[in-house]
């Protein structure tokens, strides 16, 4: 890569993690932890506060009734119908696949998987 690319690379991802940074500060959230307000708007909805994410976010996580249930489309479920693709690669249905999937089990989805659109595999999508 040449040095003019990998400096804008650097500078991008700077501000970007600088914009994540304020967002956090914005929200009350520097110090790592919801409100007492949030916490009890979330346990109001249902929800339990946990970190969520590959950096441990602090998060509202609101479960879903139909979970686990076997779907064919998102019109199936409270949130998406999903094939869960964390195992070995390849293992999981292609875009276009015939599939069956299951109901996701709450509001914070994270991993790779793909979701069901009329009984066939959508695009995978990662999510950290």
């Amino acid at each position: 890569m040449k040095p003019i690319h990998s400096l804008a690379l650097a500078l991008s991802a700077m501000a970007l993690l600088g914009g994540c940074m304020s967002m956090a500060v914005a929200s009350g959230r520097a110090n790592g932890q919801l409100s007492a307000g949030e916490r009890a708007q979330c346990r109001a909805k249902g929800g339990t506060v946990g970190l969520v994410g590959m950096f441990g976010t602090p998060a509202c996580i609101i479960p879903y009734s139909d979970a686990g249930k076997a779907c064919r489309d998102g019109s199936d479920c409270q949130g998406q119908c999903i094939v869960d693709l964390d195992g070995p690669p390849g293992s999981g249905p292609k875009p276009g696949d015939q599939t069956t999937g299951q109901c996701q089990k709450d509001d914070q989805q994270f991993g790779c998987f793909a979701t069901v659109v009329d009984g066939k595999a959508a695009q995978a999508l990662c999510v950290d």
